[in-house]
């Protein structure tokens, strides 16, 4: 029996879906704030699951996840958590030990998913 194309094409597909899955569909690592400001270059450009504080901190307004000895990490890409601020929450998304935001470099980013 002779096929007609539609199998190659089809696991080709496939193979690309796999390539292009979001970072939502990853399992994020578990870790908490003091963890990862403890050794940051052991979360770098891992998908991490973190719980903290929300907070809008300083003169430039910047977003962090703090825990309860107010160790802190910025967010990035959670401009629509400002009206959250205060508020204790678990958060996903790629962490990066040095990034740049608003044209500053810094450092213990979570580059959060969507919400």
């Amino acid at each position: 029996m002779q096929t007609n194309g539609l199998l190659p094409a089809l696991a080709a597909l496939a193979a690309t879906a796999a390539l292009a899955t979001p970072a939502a569909a990853q399992v994020p690592i578990p870790a908490s704030i003091g963890q990862i400001v403890s050794r940051p270059m052991e979360y770098d450009g891992k998908h991490i699951s973190v719980t903290g504080t929300v907070m809008v901190r300083g003169e430039a307004l910047w977003l962090q996840l703090c825990d309860e000895a107010m160790t802190c990490i910025y967010l990035d890409h959670a401009d629509n958590l400002r009206s959250s601020a205060g508020t204790r929450m678990t958060l996903s998304g790629n962490f990066l030990a040095h990034a740049t935001l608003r044209f500053t470099p810094v450092n213990n980013v979570l580059v959060a998913d969507e919400r």
